[in-house]
């Protein structure tokens, strides 16, 4: 290769627009409920999911409270999430896509 030689022009790549909504999202508080990939267990988190067409706003996936005693934070076991959230509603959720199933 000769060093006075200028490299090709690069091209930009378009990058895919987001694709929008035909209506104005509707969320509501529910708890999330997602199968773990390898290891089977069901993970539960509180989040805000659209009545609508089911997109996920927001995923509070680890849940925390401070401890008294010490004054630091520990993680909720799973059945302390669903014991603090029992009110919501509990929906199966795919890990990848996040629809509903």
């Amino acid at each position: 290769m000769i060093d006075n030689e200028v490299p090709k022009y690069k091209k930009k790549t378009k990058s895919k627009t987001p694709k929008k909504s035909n209506h104005k999202h509707d969320y509501s508080d529910e708890i999330l409920v997602k199968e773990a990939f390898a290891c089977g267990v069901s993970l539960h988190s509180y989040g805000h999911r659209c009545v609508i067409c089911g997109k996920i706003m927001r995923d509070f996936l680890f849940e925390s409270e401070r401890c008294e005693e010490t004054g630091l934070y520990r993680m909720l076991t799973e059945d302390e999430k669903l014991e603090k959230y029992k009110h919501l509603e509990i929906v199966e959720v795919d890990w990848k896509t996040g629809e509903a199933l």
